[in-house]
């Protein structure tokens, strides 16, 4: 179970950045999210054709949270996450 991974939140909203940063470096990504995020940010502009822009909107989404969550300055296009036709 995920929350097992993450401190004792059971809810992705319970996860305190502790458990966030633990759960990543459980899984083995870099202690510094600040470039992956500015790096997805950078390619996320070949993501906007209707076949793959419900991944581009996920992948927003995701990163404009953890950017929140971890109190990171890293700019994220606005989405507007409408289905693509």
């Amino acid at each position: 179970m995920l929350y097992d991974n993450a401190g004792a939140a059971r809810t992705f909203g319970d996860i305190r950045v502790d458990d966030l940063l633990g759960f990543f470096e459980t899984m083995g990504a870099p202690p510094e999210f600040r470039p992956m995020l500015e790096a997805l940010e950078a390619a996320s502009p070949r993501l906007r054709s209707p076949g793959v822009k419900p991944f581009h909107d996920l992948l927003g989404r995701e990163r404009e949270e953890l950017a929140d969550r971890l109190d990171l300055q890293v700019k994220v296009e606005p989405r507007d996450y409408y289905p693509a036709e």
